[in-house]
């Protein structure tokens, strides 16, 4: 059966934060399926919607940057998107949401030009005693401490294939912390292999 292939962008907020990576992509396929998305099905004796995603999150990760590639029966007309996404929010979980879909010519968009991604990682500022800044035991490409008056917040940027759970950040940058129980990671943004935001240049292959 013929295909469109499409990317959808979608935000885990919440309680949903606590999902594993299964249960999320399960999540957003029978939120595809409740909004009645025209969704291409594999073939064979156990249809499936087939999602693709960049990167698997550590669970407990705010993510405001969920793109995944999937694939519609329909060439769908851009104001009809916007019903379908409007639908989508209708029918998600609360702290799931969708925010855009792009209509590519082929598929890989994602894997082929995501290479980095920004984290931050919120702490309480009573829990950290001590740090200490070497981005270069994390692979990271920038590093960064803000100090708020009562939180303290960890930016960093790193590479896709490098990408580890915010636990191990935490364990080589802070030393003498009193408690590491609150934390909360977020997966901030992505980016291109010159550091342009990811939407931009999906924006460049949408068709």
């Amino acid at each position: 059966m013929e295909f469109y292939t499409y990317i959808g962008r979608v935000k885990k907020t919440g309680v949903l934060r606590f999902l594993s990576n299964m249960e999320y992509m399960r999540s957003i396929e029978r939120t595809l399926r409740r909004a009645k998305f025209p969704i291409w099905m594999t073939q064979g004796f156990h249809p499936r919607i087939k999602l693709s995603f960049p990167i698997a999150l550590a669970t407990g990760t705010v993510d405001l940057t969920g793109f995944f590639e999937f694939r519609m029966v329909e060439d769908i007309p851009k104001d009809r998107i916007k019903n379908l996404i409007k639908e989508f929010n209708l029918k998600a979980p609360k702290g799931l949401s969708m925010t855009n879909i792009w209509k590519v010519e082929k598929s890989g968009v994602l894997s082929n030009v995501i290479e980095y991604y920004e984290f931050k990682i919120i702490m309480k500022r009573s829990d950290i005693s001590d740090y200490h800044m070497n981005k270069n035991d994390l692979n990271v490409i920038d590093l960064d401490f803000v100090k708020l008056k009562d939180f303290v917040v960890v930016e960093y940027i790193i590479a896709r294939n490098k990408i580890t759970k915010p636990e191990n950040v935490l364990d080589n940058l802070i030393s003498n912390t009193v408690n590491k129980t609150f934390y909360i990671p977020i997966c901030y943004k992505a980016f291109d292999k010159n550091f342009n935001n990811i939407v931009k240049t999906i924006e460049q292959f949408s068709v």
